[in-house]
């Protein structure tokens, strides 16, 4: 399998770490060549013939694997349910055009989209033993998990700076004290490093769906994200 991920995050690679981590010591990791995560525009995530033209291109570049993956964002984001709706919509032209597409060379292509519950830094909050580890505090702090799915980008960051503030309490390290919103954001590759889906994947399904589809050899057009 080689995997390519298009998300609207500028810094996707944390997707990719968190790609890799699906596969833990699996034998299939020798078999996954290759995983790519870029940076797609968001008005790209909305029609079909700008997610079959990234399908195409990814095909093209040597990729079997292409997941499209949008943040749902919070409650009252401006535009944003609008948009998730446009994603849907162009999903399923692709995969209507991909049951029996003109190329030969795209029958073989699978294609997965995950609306992520509701951020990235959603998906990392969900084990918050990553967070401590990122930090090298694990020996010495370790809090309760909680489910993720409902928290907005500004709670799960807000909790995420939160179980960094307490372990540079117990480190005493005040570099962690006063993050802003950007170094946490900057953190997230390292969070993802220590993450453990075993862990994570009880609190946010849709990074259950993430790992799950990186893994297995289901199509995301028969087997959708849990909305």
């Amino acid at each position: 399998m080689r995997l390519q991920i298009f998300v609207e995050d500028r810094r996707p690679e944390a997707y990719e770490i968190l790609a890799w981590k699906a596969f833990g010591d699996s034998p299939l990791k020798s078999d996954c060549k290759k995983i790519k995560a870029s940076w797609l525009h968001l008005v790209d995530f909305t029609t079909a013939s700008s997610l079959l033209e990234k399908v195409k291109l990814s095909q093209e570049a040597g990729f079997d694997t292409i997941f499209f993956i949008l943040d749902q964002e919070g409650y009252a984001s401006e535009g944003r349910p609008a948009t998730l709706d446009a994603f849907l919509r162009a999903f399923r032209d692709l995969c209507n055009y991909l049951k029996n597409p003109h190329e030969e060379a795209l029958r073989h292509v699978r294609v997965v989209r995950i609306v992520s519950k509701r951020c990235l830094e959603g998906w990392l909050a969900a084990d918050p033993q990553a967070i401590v580890e990122s930090a090298r505090g694990g020996e010495k702090y370790r809090p309760a998990p909680r489910q993720t799915e409902e928290l907005t980008p500004k709670q799960a960051l807000g909790l995420i700076h939160h179980l960094l503030r307490e372990t540079s309490n117990k480190l005493k390290h005040r570099a962690l004290q006063d993050l802003n919103k950007d170094a946490i954001k900057s953190r997230g590759p390292s969070i993802a490093s220590h993450l453990d889906p075993t862990r994570a994947r009880r609190y946010n399904r849709s990074l259950a769906y993430f790992f799950d589809m990186v893994t297995g050899p289901r199509n995301g057009c028969e087997h959708p994200c849990p909305e």
